[in-house]
């Protein structure tokens, strides 16, 4: 799992990489959990306080409010 987050003028962007061929599972905060899905390499994707990545999915999600 490989995590970051970038800020600029009042946004964040989290982006969330799975490069395991197994499930993982990561916590994130609740300004992300509201926060839009920009772009994922699966589809239907739901953010929960308790993020499950598929096998190589990425997932961004911005938040507007922090």
């Amino acid at each position: 799992m490989y995590a970051y987050i970038r800020h600029l003028d009042g946004t964040q962007l989290l982006v969330l990489n799975n490069f395991s061929n197994q499930s993982a599972k990561i916590s994130i905060t609740e300004c992300f959990v509201t926060g839009e899905v920009l772009n994922s390499n699966y589809d239907d994707v739901t953010v929960s306080g308790v993020q499950e990545l598929e096998p190589y999915q990425t997932i961004a999600i911005i938040s507007r409010k922090f």
